[in-house]
């Protein structure tokens, strides 16, 4: 952390030192009590006359500063350290050829022991950075006791579907990290993957839409990394997190142990739900070689949830310059959902009389994943610093259903059983090796290694039984297999930062990546391997910030990025649980490559944050969902016959042209008040460049979101918030996918010492319920489905803290993969530490003063 807020510091300030002279000052820092050195503190140089901050430097190991080139004048110095009180020199006259000695400067320590601790800030609810926006999510009150789906409905340029699918300026192509790293529970869906983590644990959610070459290359759009809540400090702390609706309930626990080089942390959370109550009815066309046929559809739904996640950490700090850190964290996921009188009626061509057939279906959806990971760094001096990370991370997946054919007169009477038994699994090994150092004042060079080493395996099973006591055995009208999947990813990158005396900042740099890949199938012919060709990708990427004023910054970036498929989408499963609307991976997918084009704009006056960003991607051989035609044996093998049905697959389609504008603006009022709003627009153009007449399909139309949310802060430790949003349809290859839109309420009371909050939020309260409308057409099929989605809210949470604990500030280095396309958003946590990689922070800031006042018993 001080490596990033020194290096931050000295590259903006850089800048604005416009004349140079041959004065220096020269000084040390001390702990008035322990009468050591204070390795990294913070030295501002105030220039006198203007107040303004002209220059500045870090401690060395020694305590010792020194400030050279400067020009003759008068000027201040502030020492600041976190932990300590800020202190000012006396003014400070340099003439011509001066070298100034400060001498020794001693800093106060804020308190030995924090025993009640009081916090009040009006934090920036949004920073925006050379390549990202940060949002504060600490600050939501709505969202106690909710999930990361949630908080991320609030984010500049996120969006989030009722089904918790997360998509960035339009495509769901975006790699998601949690602390920098990636995790084994979004090997599955990214959507349930958010709710193991507690909307209460986050700290911050970075947007990262222009990467530098420092990240793997995955992500199309952009990069999410979720930043939790940590705890540096001395001494020892428990706390309880709980929290109850009418549609789910959470409870967490967590502790931290630290003392003198070593710490312990332990985190813990579940979570159920339960009362998710659903509907949809859906009415399909297919092309058959008879003639049309038509299908309606409908059934109720049921699910029921459980989710757990928790994490040991340990780290020690070896020496001054070296630490090391370990984790473990274990996951695990489990859903229920029925789907009850699933009735079809098909009217065929040549058939005076409709065919009807109803099944109940029971799907079951569990994950075990755990990630084990270490890293190592030594910092030679600031902003010199060498890492070695390592992570090694697996997901168990069991994803079967089990369905029980009725007849088609009470449809109450089980004629047959159908079931499907999947179980997959997804290991990662990843290696990674990073060098930074300083060149000059101004300049900043990266470079470093990484490998990740995946296996995937998918097990499918396809039984039938003849009746409710018949016993399942294999069912020989469809194929079982196994399918070993092995990936490896070897990739070097170099990365170069500089700032110029006029106030532009430049981040340039480079990924080479290559990628090697097998498939297998286990009843394949002897000696049969399906070899996928290697190949190679440079990934360039640059970005550029102007500061014009102190309150009016540009900048503007380009990246390419690239998408390969995840077991999701090379799953070669059929999944049959709807017999008219069957699904399948395809092992045979290539990556995509995304060029991304933005310019942003930003304003920071005082009480008000403005941002405008206009952005433009070009995907091709992008990978999409794809659905056709296709006749498949009848589901229930005791009758005869084909029927006919529509088959989603994926596929790489073509071109994915999209260019939109976003903007999102913050206000303040007297401190306490805040009213943010962001406004999604633009325009996507999708075709597959098909030669086939009947299978020739693009499509093309403009699309809108919008969000605004208030946020105020009373006295007596009272907080409120109200807000809500809409996203209009989504623009498919084949159709659309319905509008829809939210709102929530919350109110929370801080307890008294700091030692907790109690809180009262909902959200869609008035749903009963909220449909979802979907349309699909092409040459050969037509489909329209209405979902219903009964997502009305209510909880009630509690958290309380016990123990006590001083400060103490560290620094950490992390692993992230963030190469693989997934479900509903694209993988696992993507997203950079500016702490950690001496980004720049540049431009403007979300709106509001920052004031931390801290009061407590030593």
């Amino acid at each position: 952390t001080f490596t990033f807020i020194c290096f931050h510091f000295i590259h903006t300030v850089s800048g604005q030192n416009q004349v140079k002279g041959n004065a220096s000052i020269q000084g040390s820092v001390i702990d008035t009590l322990t009468k050591k050195s204070l390795e990294y503190a913070t030295i501002s140089l105030i220039n006198v006359k203007t107040e303004q901050v002209i220059d500045g430097t870090v401690t060395d190991e020694k305590g010792d500063f020194n400030i050279s080139n400067l020009s003759a004048g008068s000027y201040i110095l502030q020492i600041d350290f976190i932990g300590y009180r800020p202190k000012k020199s006396n003014q400070i006259q340099l003439s011509n050829d001066l070298k100034f000695k400060l001498g020794k400067f001693y800093l106060a320590p804020l308190s030995l022991k924090l025993n009640e601790v009081t916090i009040t800030s009006t934090q920036d609810l949004v920073e925006e950075k050379v390549d990202r926006l940060v949002y504060n999510a600490e600050k939501d009150i709505s969202a106690k006791g909710g999930d990361a789906s949630d908080v991320m409905k609030k984010v500049p340029l996120l969006s989030v579907d009722l089904d918790g699918n997360v998509s960035l300026r339009g495509s769901t192509n975006v790699k998601v990290l949690i602390n920098n790293k990636p995790s084994s529970i979004m090997a599955g869906s990214v959507a349930d993957a958010l709710k193991q983590i507690p909307a209460d644990m986050i700290k911050s959610i970075e947007v990262i839409t222009s990467p530098s070459a420092r990240y793997e290359s995955e992500g199309s759009v952009g990069i999410i990394n979720i930043v939790t809540k940590k705890n540096t400090l001395q001494g020892l702390t428990f706390g309880i997190d709980a929290s109850a609706g009418n549609r789910g309930a959470m409870l967490g626990l967590n502790g931290n142990y630290r003392n003198g080089n070593m710490g312990f942390s332990l985190r813990g959370f579940g979570r159920g739900e339960y009362n998710v109550k659903g509907a949809f009815e859906n009415t399909q066309s297919t092309q058959t070689a008879l003639g049309l046929e038509r299908s309606t559809q409908s059934a109720a739904t049921l699910s029921q949830r459980l989710h757990g996640n928790y994490n040991l950490g340990w780290d020690w700090d070896i020496s001054k310059k070296a630490n090391l850190t370990t984790g473990l964290r274990f996951g695990t996921r489990s859903g229920l959902s029925t789907q009850d009188l699933l009735k079809t009626t098909t009217f065929s061509a040549g058939n005076s009389f409709p065919v009807i057939s109803a099944r109940n279906v029971d799907s079951k959806d569990i994950n075990l994943s755990y990630d084990l990971s270490s890293s190592y760094t030594y910092t030679f001096k600031p902003q010199q610093e060498l890492s070695l990370l390592g992570l090694y991370s697996r997901n168990n997946r069991t994803n079967d259903f089990e369905a029980d054919l009725l007849n088609n007169i009470d449809f109450a009477t089980i004629t047959a059983r159908q079931k499907n038994d999947n179980i997959s699994y997804n290991s990662e090994s990843t290696i990674q090796a990073e060098y930074q150092a300083p060149l000059g004042d101004n300049q900043l060079i990266e470079f470093g290694g990484k490998g990740i080493f995946r296996v995937v395996n998918s097990d499918y099973q396809y039984y039938f039984s003849g009746g409710t006591s018949d016993e399942f055995h294999l069912d020989p009208s469809k194929n079982s297999n196994q399918l070993n999947y092995n990936q490896s990813v070897a990739a070097g990158f170099i990365s170069y930062t500089f700032s110029t005396p006029s106030k532009y900042s430049f981040k340039v740099g480079s990924r080479l990546e290559h990628t090697d890949i097998s498939a297998h199938f286990q009843n394949s012919l002897p000696g049969e391997t399906t070899r996928i060709p290697s190949y190679w990708n440079l990934i360039p990427s640059i970005n550029v910030s102007k500061s014009l004023s102190k309150t009016w910054t540009i900048k503007g970036g380009y990246n390419r990025r690239i998408q390969r498929p995840g077991i999701q989408f090379l799953n070669p499963n059929v999944n049959e649980a709807n017999p008219t609307n069957i699904s399948v991976g395809n092992p045979y997918l290539d990556p995509e490559l995304t060029d991304n084009f933005e310019l942003s704009n930003s304003i920071n006056l005082k009480g008000v944050f403005i941002t405008a960003a206009v952005f433009y991607r070009h995907t091709g051989n992008a990978i999409s969902s794809l659905r056709d035609t296709a006749t498949i044996k009848n589901p229930n093998p005791l009758v005869p016959g084909t029927i006919s049905t529509i088959k989603t697959t994926y596929g790489n389609i073509g071109n994915d042209n999209t260019i939109g504008v976003n903007l999102f603006g913050n206000v303040t009022f007297f401190k306490i008040w805040q009213i943010n709003g962001g406004f999604n627009v633009y325009h996507v153009d999708l075709s597959n460049n098909s030669k086939i007449a009947e299978y020739a399909v693009s499509n093309a139309d403009w699309v809108f979101g919008m969000h605004m949310f208030s946020n105020v802060r009373l006295q007596a430790g009272w907080g409120l918030q109200l807000g809500g949003g809409a996203r209009g349809k989504q623009v498919n290859l084949q159709g659309y996918s319905g509008s829809f839109g939210f709102y929530s309420f919350g109110v929370r009371k801080d307890l008294p010492n700091g030692k907790g909050n109690i809180s009262l939020s909902t959200e869609n309260f008035l749903n009963h319920p909220f449909k979802v409308n979907s349309y699909s057409k092409t040459n050969l099929l037509e489909q329209y489905s209405t979902n219903s989605f009964y997502n009305a809210g209510i909880r009630v949470g509690i958290n309380y803290r016990f123990g006590k604990m001083s400060f103490e500030e560290k620094r950490r280095k992390s692993v992230n993969n963030d190469d693989v396309k997934g479900e509903g958003g694209g993988g696992d946590n993507g997203g950079g530490n500016d702490q950690q990689q001496g980004q720049q922070s540049q431009g403007g800031r979300g709106q509001g003063q920052r004031t931390n006042t801290q009061s407590g018993k030593p």
